[in-house]
């Protein structure tokens, strides 16, 4: 399937379709050129850039934990993620908590009209 079966490729994709731009003949090819790259030679253009957080965010949990034991910066990214994901469900279990508040004063206005 796809536009180079059995290879790896990466180039721009415009209107559903790959263009490659560099292909690797296998896995370990295609890996060894990555583990070599940074954010910065993986800028590429307009707003689809591949950086360091996205493929970590791509990645299964638990290739990400074997990488935090031996790399300094993932496991630096994998606690900011953390951090930003438990900030996140305080965030959303306050506004919860609010809409809650809200909704009873709501009622209890519609109580004191009444009576």
């Amino acid at each position: 399937e796809g536009p180079l079966p059995g290879k790896f490729i990466m180039g721009q994709t415009m209107d559903g379709g790959v263009y490659p731009d560099t292909t690797w003949a296998t896995k370990s090819e295609f890996v060894s050129w990555l583990s070599e790259q940074s954010d910065s030679t993986l800028h590429g253009d307009g707003n689809q850039r591949i950086t360091r957080a996205r493929i970590l965010e791509w990645l299964p949990d638990d290739v990400v934990a074997r990488l935090v034991l031996t790399d300094a910066l993932v496991a630096e990214w994998a606690e900011a993620a953390r951090e930003a994901a438990v900030a996140a469900k305080l965030a959303e279990e306050k506004a919860e908590a609010e809409r809650a508040a809200q909704s009873l004063a709501a009622e209890e206005q519609k109580k004191a009209a009444v009576a």
